[in-house]
């Protein structure tokens, strides 16, 4: 099998954040054998850091422009294929160094969990007295580095598939194909993760690369990892590859709201249950596509396996601490969890301008809010006091609305003729303003909705552009979760690998919810933000959907309190106090939204939706 479906050195994996914040992480991370991934968003930033860290290398670096053939996958190609090499060449650098050396080898056996074997190793080795002896068993320590694996992203949803004058771009030229063609022809051995749910037509089309099938030793050189909202999503996806004789070799639960970035909350189901449904049900999982699987393998004239492929399921979002990540995997039996927002804390993991990073440091809860600030339609979290939002205020206080799109990634709407335009663009945004009427009692608010989104598929990439010194860059988008004011201040990535690890702790908040709770407090804030809605334009649910998701809040309190004693004494300590607060603010959510409905009425209400 592919090495990175076999037991990981370390637990937690560095999840893809923005667009351009871990556009090299793997080259910062993997020979330290921790797992990390790119985003696949924008190819203009890809061949900018191809470039940046060619001439950081020395290495020659031949440009491919934009009206290349295949220039995307082409750009996406040759950027992996560097991050494979400078991952090898550091890799073979740190079994060289020596062991006297802070910045060698031994700092991949000091970050390594206290479990893992590994350091132990190491740790008995280094106890020995110098000597001939330890020197021969540190060399027999040198094999033991194996790197962690380079990720890629690809958001499933951004998927335009025609150019700047409105034409098709033809068979397999749609975005998200392009960025899979230019990472199957890498030589990059690590998972694909596809994230925002499925695409039919993109998921067939890895079929047509050799690297996401086992070959006749059973190994798979490309895995695929999926990121789910909950027990079904990965049923559903899996099977829907599994059919296609396509293995998921890692599931990677998300929170709907406690997360970075963009967010999809369900109707209240909370991190705990659907890990609890996913810990009871993963043998049926994985049975239930192994069937289909090997169905799947001889439609294609290959041989199946005759026991199932490893399966990993992961979860991510919000944890904070080294006890709710100690719970979580060994509660659920989870085989990692994710460790995203509180990274942006450290500059030898990700990269950061100084302004980007003063903003985080300095910022307050309040500015770190759920918006409507993507062009997607759906929320994100989002630095209101980041350069992107002053830029976009700014354009608004000057009656010129909107950005000048020129990735045309989120170029997805076509309300207004043959040429799809992105929700953030200045073209966009007056041809729907126009529509407005200034006599509509909503039309502040539906102004304010239209004018909202920002050109994240540049800004977020502002922080490399910043970092790498290019002409003009982009002002700086960054959208850190909710968990940034709990880790307010610059780190090593020794320091939060240690957090991680309960070796020490660098929370700058010591109130901080739990995570459990954290998540139903968001849940709530976005309920009273729905319900303010209600009887205006931007009404988008209904009192069913909103009672439901109250229901299910109750519920998973509920759940919450019977695992009580199962948990560390503080973190009982925070649920038992935290969870009567919470019922007592979801049953005055439930008074107010009984009172809205009777006075809006249910039908006016339905009205409204459809309308």
């Amino acid at each position: 099998m592919n090495d990175s479906l076999s037991q990981a050195d370390h637990t937690f994996h560095v999840p893809v954040m923005g667009i351009g914040f871990t556009i090299d992480t793997p080259v910062r991370l993997a020979p330290l054998g921790i797992d990390s991934s790119i985003s696949l968003v924008n190819e203009s930033v890809i061949e900018a850091a191809r470039t940046y860290h060619s001439r950081q290398q020395g290495r020659p670096c031949s440009p491919i422009p934009d009206g290349a053939p295949d220039a995307r996958a082409r750009r996406i190609t040759a950027y992996l294929n560097l991050v494979d090499e400078l991952v090898t060449q550091e890799v073979e650098r740190l079994r060289e160094s020596s062991f006297d050396d802070p910045d060698g080898i031994r700092r991949f056996f000091e970050l390594l969990p206290d479990e893992s074997s590994k350091r132990q190793e190491f740790l008995a080795v280094e106890a020995m007295d110098p000597g001939p002896g330890r020197e021969e068993a540190r060399n027999a320590l040198r094999p033991l580095l194996k790197p962690g694996t380079i990720g890629v992203n690809i958001m499933t949803k951004l998927d335009g598939d025609k150019d700047a004058k409105g034409n098709p771009r033809g068979l397999h030229g749609s975005d998200a194909q392009e960025a899979l063609r230019g990472f199957a022809l890498s030589t990059v051995a690590g998972p694909m993760i596809f994230s925002a749910g499925t695409n039919p037509a993109l998921f067939a089309y890895l079929g047509d690369f050799p690297d996401f099938f086992p070959d006749e030793q059973g190994r798979t050189k490309k895995t695929i990892i999926l990121k789910v909202s909950d027990f079904r999503s990965a049923q559903i996806q899996g099977r829907m590859l599994a059919r296609r004789g396509l293995w998921v070799s890692e599931y990677r639960f998300e929170s709907g709201l406690n997360c970075g970035g963009h967010v999809f909350p369900t109707e209240g189901l909370l991190t705990g249950p659907i890990l609890r449904e996913f810990a009871d049900r993963r043998t049926e999982l994985e049975g239930g596509l192994f069937a289909a699987y090997r169905k799947g393998l001889a439609a294609r004239g290959l041989t199946a396996p005759e026991q199932a492929p490893p399966v990993k399921i992961t979860a991510q979002g919000g944890i904070g601490t080294a006890d709710e990540d100690s719970f979580l995997r060994h509660e659920y039996g989870l085989d990692g969890t994710g460790w995203g927002t509180p990274f942006l804390m450290v500059p030898e993991a990700v990269l950061l301008d100084p302004r980007s990073l003063a903003d985080l440091l300095e910022a307050k809860k309040e500015d770190v809010q759920l918006t409507w600030s993507s062009p997607l339609g759906v929320r994100i979290w989002w630095l209101k006091t980041a350069p992107s939002e002053e830029a976009r205020q700014q354009r608004v206080a000057a009656g010129r609305p909107g950005s000048i799109c020129t990735g045309r990634h989120l170029a997805l709407n076509a309300d207004y003729g043959s040429v799809p335009l992105c929700k953030a663009s200045r073209a966009y945004e007056r041809r729907r303003k126009t529509e407005l009427d200034p006599k509509d009692p909503d039309y502040a608010l539906l102004v304010e909705r239209v004018e909202a989104p920002a050109c994240i598929c540049v800004d977020l990439c502002g922080a490399f552009f910043a970092v790498a010194e290019s002409e003009d860059p982009p002002p700086s988008a960054i959208c850190p979760g909710p968990n940034i004011v709990n880790f307010q201040q610059e780190r090593s990535l020794h320091e939060m690998v240690d957090h991680i690890y309960g070796r020490a702790s660098v929370l700058t908040r010591q109130d901080r919810p739990h995570l459990f709770l954290r998540e139903v407090e968001i849940y709530l804030q976005v309920f009273e933000e729905d319900l303010s809605c209600f009887g205006t334009a931007l009404q988008n649910r209904t009192p069913e959907q909103l009672t439901r998701t109250l229901d299910n809040l109750d519920k998973g309190l509920t759940y919450y309190e019977s695992i009580v004693p199962a948990l560390s004494p503080p973190a009982r300590g925070l649920l038992t106090q935290g969870i009567p607060v919470l019922r007592r603010s979801i049953a005055e959510s439930r008074r107010r939204l009984e009172a809205r409905t009777a006075s809006e009425g249910p039908a006016d209400v339905e009205a409204t939706i459809r309308s």
